[in-house]
């Protein structure tokens, strides 16, 4: 009996052990040489996938986030129940990759994410590959797209693409610390702990974010918050008008970060995808 006992609970713990696997999928994580040293990533595969391949979304935060940012964490799982693959991973100076966050730019992210783009695409399991990214992610998505085209990237989603920064850069002001945009700084420090350099500053300044986005021919979907402070859905809307074969949703209410609409959000990007 109590044989019997302890073998019923060794399979309950397997079978829980198992059905945890199907739910999340097959995980790998990843690490390859970036722009600023080590970038360190995930890769998870769907639960079941037809023919030994499968498509892929290549997930990317925003400013001071990471690649387990509670957003794309919702969206991933829910591209993951419904046989897509997700790639997360942290730019250079964030999360676990390496570098200094003073060092950090635009463009040395955006060579982070094409690295990180190659690197998938060279894995047997991959079919089709498509971007997502969140405020200054979605900014170097829609930069990347531009740059590889539509036969690269089968499609991009933007959640409130933080193009802004570009205008408060210009206007000295940056999340509240004020400076001279017309005489740059070495640095500036952000929330008394971020120190941002001269290099992301000056590049930004110079930037055609929009002119070089807009090459971009493939599918996109843009979702924006109503009640973002932070990338004022204006934003959004500029990305929708330039973007020739684009769809824009606008919540209403919802914060920059969406949060307690990242349910809406999923749908939305699962319908898209």
């Amino acid at each position: 009996m109590k044989i019997s006992d302890n073998l019923r609970r060794k399979g309950s713990v397997l079978l829980l052990l198992f059905a945890s696997f199907i739910a999340v999928g097959a995980q790998e994580p990843f690490e390859i040489d970036g722009s600023m040293g080590r970038i360190r990533g995930v890769i998870t595969l769907p639960p079941a996938h037809k023919d030994g391949k499968c498509n892929f979304v290549i997930l990317m935060h925003g400013f001071n986030a990471n690649q387990d940012y509670p957003l794309l964490r919702t969206i991933g799982d829910s591209l993951l129940r419904h046989g897509i693959g997700i790639v997360r991973f942290d730019f250079n100076a964030h999360g676990k990759s390496d570098g200094k966050f003073c060092q950090m730019t635009i463009g040395n992210e955006t060579d982070d994410a094409h690295r990180v783009y190659s690197y998938i695409r060279s894995l047997p399991y991959v079919r089709h590959i498509s971007l997502a990214g969140h405020s200054q992610g979605g900014v170097v998505a829609g930069l990347l797209a531009a740059k590889l085209g539509k036969k690269a990237i089968k499609s991009v989603l933007l959640l409130a693409p933080a193009a802004v920064i570009k205008d408060d850069i210009l206007r000295g002001n940056i999340f509240g610390t004020r400076f001279n945009s017309y005489n740059l700084p070495n640095e500036i420090i952000i929330n008394d702990t971020l120190h941002l350099g001269k290099p992301y500053l000056s590049e930004v300044q110079q930037m055609p974010i929009y002119h070089d986005t807009f090459r971009y021919r493939g599918r996109v979907c843009i979702i924006h918050g109503m009640g973002d402070y932070i990338v004022p859905y204006t934003y959004g809307e500029y990305y929708h008008d330039g973007l020739r074969h684009s769809e824009l949703h606008l919540l209403p209410h919802a914060n920059h970060s969406f949060e307690g609409h990242e349910a809406e959000v999923a749908r939305i990007v699962i319908r898209f995808f």
